[in-house]
């Protein structure tokens, strides 16, 4: 069994509680799926980066939803230093980023992507090109464009993973939504072109890689509604544990763990 804390839109850049936002380990795996603090400033940059650092003392790995150059030199850093100069070695930095991590000792593998958005309906796309701002730096096609890489290396990786190890569990973390639910989004959201199905969330239900059963769990952020529960078709587990802005998601809890187990 694996236990990972998955938590997401923690925005500590709103309120700065870069050093006073406590996560309590409650298992060996954590979890960081997107909009957690920002890069973009100096200040917030240092604090977040010490913020990530604290994290990786109390956790085996932490998995963190994000591409930046400057988290990966955060990594080398933090390895060098553990390597050259005897600091204390930290957890393990997972970059999810169209990337797989094989839990140790464990017949369970975690796939991590961004995901971003596809393209809306045909007869909206001139004003979703014309009206859409830049997310995650990206203008419209590319957002697009990222999102079709994800969505096609999700789904090679887990029909590979379906026939080479048909016994082994695959935990999905993304920032961007996977469907177009109202459980998932939250009532009346689902039908909206706007923000959300523009922006935040895809549709992949109709892929082998949503369909497959070796899916147990696909984890997301970035919509600021917490869902959490199991797709009957598939038995997959569908959660999002989002802390959004100040008072937003008020189910939102910092302490709790997800568990997956391996169906044989």
């Amino acid at each position: 069994m694996v236990k990972i804390q998955i938590m997401s839109d923690l925005h500590l850049e709103h309120d700065f509680l870069y050093k006073t936002f406590d996560i309590p380990p409650e298992a060996e795996y954590l979890a960081l799926l997107g909009d957690n603090g920002s890069f973009l400033h100096h200040r917030h940059r240092k604090e977040y980066l010490a913020f990530l650092k604290r994290q990786l003392e109390h956790f085996k790995a932490v998995f963190y939803e994000d591409a930046k150059e400057i988290l990966r030199a955060f990594k080398h850093d933090m390895e060098t230093a553990a390597a050259v100069e005897g600091d204390k070695p930290l957890g393990e930095l997972v970059i999810l980023d169209n990337s797989r991590f094989d839990i140790p000792d464990e017949n369970v593998t975690v796939l991590g992507a961004t995901l971003f958005t596809g393209a809306p309906a045909p007869e909206l796309l001139d004003e979703y090109y014309s009206t859409t701002r830049e997310v995650c730096g990206l203008d419209a096609h590319s957002h697009i464009q990222k999102h079709h890489e994800s969505a096609t290396y999700l789904t090679d990786t887990i029909n590979a993973i379906r026939y080479s190890d048909p016994s082994r569990a695959i935990i999905v973390l993304t920032h961007h939504g996977p469907c177009s639910k109202a459980i998932a989004l939250g009532l009346g959201r689902e039908d909206t072109p706007d923000e959300i199905s523009y922006r935040y969330t895809s549709d992949l239900t109709d892929t082998s890689a949503w369909k497959s059963t070796n899916v147990m769990l696909w984890a997301f952020g970035g919509t600021h509604f917490n869902c959490d529960y199991v797709e009957v078709s598939t038995l997959k587990r569908v959660y999002s544990n989002q802390r959004g802005y100040i008072g937003e998601c008020e189910d939102f809890d910092v302490g709790r763990i997800v568990d997956v187990t391996p169906p044989y």
